[in-house]
């Protein structure tokens, strides 16, 4: 879900769709998403746990279903902040994922 909502926001700005089959780099995603979930806080993971990666980070309190709350975490929250919109558009190498917990959505994206 999350890496087809990226790339249809990357095609409706003139992006080319990019593969986001790195499994490693998606697990270590999850890992940032679920250490972000254990300590209830938004956070960056330190550089030296991603050297060489830009990374988007967002929360958001879920409603309807977790489609709509990652897809308006994609248009809305990275969309809407020029630092995490270049990330998405920007970078031929992503890594995605995200964990619901406690009624919140955690996303984390990596760029290279």
């Amino acid at each position: 879900m999350l890496p087809s909502l990226i790339n249809e926001f990357r095609r409706q700005n003139g992006r080319h769709p990019v593969s986001m089959d790195n499994w490693d780099e998606n697990q270590n995603c999850l890992w940032h998403c679920l250490y972000m979930a254990r300590n209830q806080d938004l956070c960056h993971a330190p550089e030296h746990l991603r050297p060489g990666k830009s990374e988007a980070c967002a929360v958001r309190g879920f409603f309807h279903n977790p489609y709509e709350t990652v897809r308006a975490i994609v248009f809305e929250q990275f969309g809407n902040s020029p630092g995490h919109r270049d990330i998405i558009l920007f970078n031929d190498n992503l890594a995605c994922a995200f964990h619901v917990e406690q009624h919140q959505v955690y996303v984390t994206v990596r760029g290279w």
